[in-house]
Order: C-alpha cells, then sequence, then structure tokens
C-alpha cells in the first residue's frame, strides 16, 4: 500500500499542532486530585434485561422490545388466534436493603382484543438485597383480527426502609389499610395530663412498642389521646375528652376544669372512641396521665402494667380502674359535683388508659380535708402478647380472662381474642420505667421522630407505624 508524500506531509503537521495544542492545555490549566479517584455507579433497582424466548403461529415482534429503569415497552404482531410470544424480564437489586415490585401501571395498552399475563411476579414481590429477579410476560391474541398492539409498563420499585406512616392528634379515628404482606413495628404514645396552671404538672404519657406480622388490605384504626385541658369552662362537667380521659369540676367559675390525657391506642374496630365493641378490639394501648392537682399534687404518670396515684388517688391495673372514683374499661373516674361551694369541687381529672385512672372524690377525710386537691391518676397500658398484661375474654365479653391477674407471667392471659400478638415488646411508663410483669430499670422512651430520647410525653398522643421487611409467603 502507497501512501503519497503529500498526504504525510498533512498528517505530520496536524500530529504536531495537535500536540503543541494539548501540551499547551496541559500547562495552562490547573487540576487537582485529592485522595483516590474511583467510577462509582450508584446502587439502584433496575431492569437490566428483556428478550424473547418464545413465539408462536407467527408471532413477531413489530418493533424490538425496549427497556429503561423501571420501564419496558414492546411492539407486537400476533397474525392468528393463539399467537403469542414470550419475554424475558430480568430485575436486579443492587442495594443493601430488599425492596417490592408494586403497583405496575399500564402506560400504554393499545389493543384489548390481545392479553398480556405477568408469569412469576406476585402482587408486591419481594426482591432481597443484592439479587436478581427474573420473570416472563406472555401475550396472547385472543381474536384473529386487530393483531398488533403496543404494552408500555412501568414498575414501581420501594424500599421497605422507605415505608413509616405517622398519626398526630385528631379526635376521630384514623384508619391505617396495611399496604403489604410483612413485619411492622407499631409505636405508641399516650397523652400528657393537664398542668395546674402555674402549679403542678400533669402526668406524662406512657409508651408502649411491638412487631407484628400482618397481611395486606387488613384494616386497623389508630386513636390518639388528646393532651389534658388546661382551666378550661368550655367543656361541661361530666364530659370526657377524646378518647377517655376525664375533666374536673367547674364551680367558682369554671377554673377547675383540668382534664386528664387520653389513651392512644390500635383497634380491629372503628367506631366511636367509647363504643363498646371498638374498646373491645385493642390490642395495643399506651396510658394517658392524669391532671396535676393543688399544692404538693401532681398528675398520676401513663403507667406500664399499672398506672401511678397520687397521696389520695389510685392508678388503673390490668383489671381494673384506679380510684377512690373509679376508672373503668371506657372512662376515666370523674369527681363528684356537689353544687357551687367551691372547696367541694377543686378537683382534677384521670388518665386514659387500657384501663383509666381514678380521682378523688371525698373532701372530708385525709390531709387536712384536703383531699379535693388530689391530682387525677393515670391509667394502664397494654400490649397483646406482653407479659404481664390480662385481655379480656371476648369480642362481647369485658371480663378479664380466667384465672389472669395483673403482673401474671403466664403470657397466655395477655393474648387478645383476635389472636394478633406482637413481639419484641416494649413498654415504658411516664416516669421513664421499662416494664415486663412488673417494674423494672429506669430508662427513656424513644422521642416521636426516633432521633433523641424523652421521659415521658408531654403533649398529645401519637403513633407510628414502620415496615420492616415485606413478606410474600
Amino acid at each position: 500500500m502507497m501512501i503519497e508524500k503529500n498526504n504525510i506531509i498533512i498528517l505530520l503537521i496536524s500530529f504536531i499542532v495537535l500536540s503543541n495544542s494539548i501540551i499547551y492545555s496541559a500547562l495552562n490549566t490547573d487540576m487537582f486530585i485529592d485522595g483516590d479517584a474511583h467510577i462509582r455507579i450508584d446502587k439502584d433497582i433496575r431492569i437490566i434485561n428483556l428478550k424473547v424466548i418464545d413465539q408462536t403461529q407467527g408471532a413477531y415482534e413489530t418493533y424490538k422490545g425496549a427497556f429503561s429503569k423501571d420501564t419496558t415497552s414492546i411492539n407486537i404482531t400476533l397474525p392468528n388466534s393463539n399467537s403469542s410470544i414470550i419475554y424475558e424480564i430480568t430485575i436486579k437489586n443492587t442495594k443493601d436493603k430488599d425492596c417490592i415490585i408494586s403497583d405496575i401501571k399500564e402506560l400504554t395498552y393499545s389493543n384489548n382484543s390481545i392479553k398480556y399475563e405477568l408469569i412469576g411476579l406476585e402482587d408486591n414481590q419481594l426482591i432481597k438485597a443484592n439479587t436478581t429477579h427474573t420473570f416472563q410476560m406472555k401475550v396472547t391474541n385472543l381474536e384473529n383480527n386487530n393483531n398488533q398492539s403496543m404494552i408500555i409498563l412501568k414498575y414501581d420499585f420501594i424500599l421497605d426502609e422507605e415505608m413509616i406512616w405517622t398519626f398526630e392528634y385528631q379526635a376521630l379515628a384514623q384508619e391505617f389499610l396495611v399496604p403489604y404482606n410483612g413485619t411492622y413495628k407499631i409505636e405508641l404514645w399516650g397523652a400528657s395530663g393537664a398542668n395546674k396552671k402555674d402549679s403542678n404538672d400533669g402526668g406524662k404519657g406512657a409508651y408502649t412498642s411491638g412487631e407484628i406480622k400482618l397481611v395486606k388490605n387488613t384494616k386497623f384504626y389508630i386513636y390518639t389521646g388528646e393532651k389534658g385541658i388546661n382551666w378550661s369552662s368550655n367543656k361541661t362537667f361530666g364530659t370526657y375528652s377524646f378518647n377517655g380521659a376525664s375533666g374536673g369540676s367547674y364551680a367558682c367559675n369554671g377554673v377547675y376544669n383540668h382534664y386528664g390525657g387520653g389513651a392512644t391506642d390500635i383497634r380491629l374496630i372503628g367506631e366511636n372512641w367509647d363504643s363498646d365493641i371498638s374498646l373491645n378490639s385493642r390490642i395495643m394501648v399506651a396510658a394517658g396521665g392524669g391532671a396535676g392537682g393543688s399544692l404538693n399534687s401532681h398528675g398520676g404518670a401513663g403507667g406500664g402494667i399499672t398506672g401511678y396515684g397520687d397521696f389520695c388517688t389510685t392508678g388503673a391495673t390490668q383489671t381494673e380502674g384506679g380510684g377512690p372514683s373509679k376508672g373503668f374499661f371506657d372512662k376515666a373516674g370523674s369527681p363528684v359535683y356537689t353544687g357551687n361551694i367551691c372547696n367541694g369541687n377543686d378537683r382534677y381529672g384521670g388518665g386514659s388508659g387500657y384501663y383509666r385512672g381514678g380521682v378523688n372524690t371525698n373532701t372530708s377525710v385525709g390531709n387536712a380535708g384536703a383531699n379535693y386537691w388530689c391530682g387525677g391518676a393515670g391509667g394502664s397500658s397494654f400490649i397483646s402478647g406482653h407479659t404481664g398484661c390480662v385481655a379480656i375474654t371476648s369480642e362481647k365479653d369485658q371480663t378479664p380472662k380466667n384465672g389472669c391477674i395483673t403482673g401474671t407471667s403466664d403470657n397466655n392471659c395477655s393474648i387478645h381474642y383476635s389472636n394478633k400478638v406482637f413481639t419484641n415488646t416494649k413498654m415504658i411508663d411516664g416516669t421513664g420505667y421499662t416494664w415486663t410483669n412488673e417494674k423494672k430499670e429506669y430508662t427513656e422512651m424513644p422521642s416521636h421522630d426516633g432521633k433523641s430520647t424523652i421521659i415521658g410525653n408531654t403533649e398529645n398522643g401519637y403513633a407510628k407505624i414502620t415496615l420492616l421487611n415485606i413478606n410474600i409467603e
């Protein structure tokens, strides 16, 4: 092969110009590399392959199938009845977290005479961390005519760590529809009782948590407790705040109407908060604290297995409400209104819970005749599956399970009639102590956002549900 001299000269000139340009650029450009340099592709979940693996009865691709990170696109011709084509699709999860394929959307589906089915891809398909999943799409012509179609599908990839639902205080049942088969962590915070104005603190709310396996489309209802109303005159004596806390009396121009804190719970049946059939369906409860009283009387904290009282009130247990004016399974104890005698009505509401806290009614005995100064008592907490708790007998019978007492070591006593049971349970009262079937070590409960810890909940009730992992089986 001969190369003409003129061409050689042109090539040499071009090479010299290019070399000088590179040298000039190097001399006039500052470039600093600090540390090791790497080319890195972020870990993600994506479709990595789409290919035809079978064709029958003259089926063929009108245009070659295509895919992107989360979309597949096919354009096919199926010329005969029962013509079919099968694609193989592979998705790879390079993340260190499990994910699910969910909510597959039809962006385009141009011919209803041609049907497709996904084989090996179940509803909410799990792809474990650092694995691949391969499935098939079979497309079949059900008629002889209208035999061309374009089908574009988009696949949503959801990491289990992204699934958190929170529930702030609302005076109504908040529905939670389980989106995926899986294991969920449920956390509840009871509400704080009202503080006596410029005086004594209300009892703080308790914390409960546990893990439970749930099936998709199961419905639950969250009831978040209301923080105790302080020095309110806009509630009629004898009424209750949302989810069972009581108020005090309102003699002396209403200034003594202090409310306890409402419980926060999760139920299987969503009706009015005080409906028996709904209350009976509670599977976890975090107790609220009682209202703060006069002199040196503080509200009793929301409890673990039992609630806290003050010097003349008692907290609730697993089988009965606190006293001396009894709390119950549905409502906290309420002071007795005795007319317009101020000192006879200076009392403070009890906190709500599984069973509810009590309040004082006696004005003639006790601390220099001043028992009416007592703060309200706190309610008790409950978790199905937590040893020491006592479940009720059935959906229509609030009687405690036969032979079961507060603080029992028999875990069967704690199992709710629905057989929905929590594991890895935790119960922390409003003073900061953990409970098994008895009061244990001092600790702190998680804050609502999980980024710090607190000693008792001082606000409205709160609930959080976190998807821990996804299970298809």
